[in-house]
């Protein structure tokens, strides 16, 4: 009889140990780093601006929750030899779908909730060159993102405060390194590969355990003033993919008389 009780228990436990609990996360969090073209250390362009253009398709806690959003962004890249840098500012707006959520302690019915971002992205690295067709290996990057959210969703995370884990702050802050590769093929077109790694600097709602941290492949094809990328995101409690283009502005070529 002991050892049935003593099972029970430890089944039981066991059971609650794995029950996972619902949290309500910037959606921000994996989704804000998105990528910016740089000109080639073999380009004869050294500084470019490009106007950008993101769609984002994601799910959240598991795939119980959707994420929409579209982020339309203007950014400024430099190449200084071995450095090269990116900045930007931009607008996100999109959707995000929560599920029926029912437990003993709290019942959440499902809405579509909007919500929208303004912010800044960067980024630096160090940059090496390799083979005779101006290919280049981006050693190592620091980027980072600031956000400032807006709109349903962050007001319906601000009034349930007796969830398991809630980012009540609007403002979302993302570091992360990165490491990116470059080939420089027939006539002048690129492919390339990024990956990316970071995490959210959140406030104390989260546990040790749930910081929010992202993993980004990214791949990306370049044809004249065109770059467009896939990326696909991963981190806590989300995951998506994410489709854009990049558009370098070039300036007019003056005719001569």
């Amino acid at each position: 009889m002991k050892k049935l009780l003593f099972f029970c228990v430890l089944i039981t436990t066991f059971v609650t140990s794995c029950t996972t609990p619902h949290y309500y996360t910037s959606p921000l969090n994996n989704t804000s780093q998105y990528y910016h073209s740089i000109p080639l250390c073999s380009d004869s362009v050294k500084s470019a601006t490009y106007i950008n253009g993101i769609v984002t398709l994601g799910s959240a806690e598991s795939g119980l929750d959707n994420v929409y959003a579209f982020n339309g962004n203007i950014s400024r890249s430099h190449n200084f030899k071995f450095i090269q840098a990116y900045y930007g500012i931009g607008l996100t707006v999109g959707d995000y779908i929560i599920q029926k959520l029912s437990s003993t302690t709290i019942t959440i019915p499902p809405t579509d909730n909007f919500f929208g971002a303004y912010g800044f992205n960067g980024g630096i690295n160090f940059v090496m060159p390799f083979g005779n067709k101006g290919s280049e290996w981006r050693i190592a990057g620091i980027e980072t993102s600031i956000q400032n959210e807006f709109g349903n969703y962050l007001k319906f995370r601000r009034s349930n405060v007796d969830s398991k884990t809630i980012e009540s702050n609007n403002w979302t802050k993302t570091v992360g390194g990165y490491s990116e590769i470059v080939w420089k093929l027939k006539d002048g077109y690129q492919f390339g590969y990024k990956l990316s790694c970071g995490e959210s600097l959140v406030s104390n709602n989260y546990g040790v355990h749930d910081i929010p941290v992202y993993l980004l492949n990214t791949f990306h094809f370049t044809r004249e003033n065109v770059t467009a990328f896939l990326q696909i995101n991963a981190g806590t409690y989300a995951e998506g993919i994410q489709l854009g283009i990049n558009y370098r502005i070039c300036k007019k070529k003056r005719s001569i008389n």
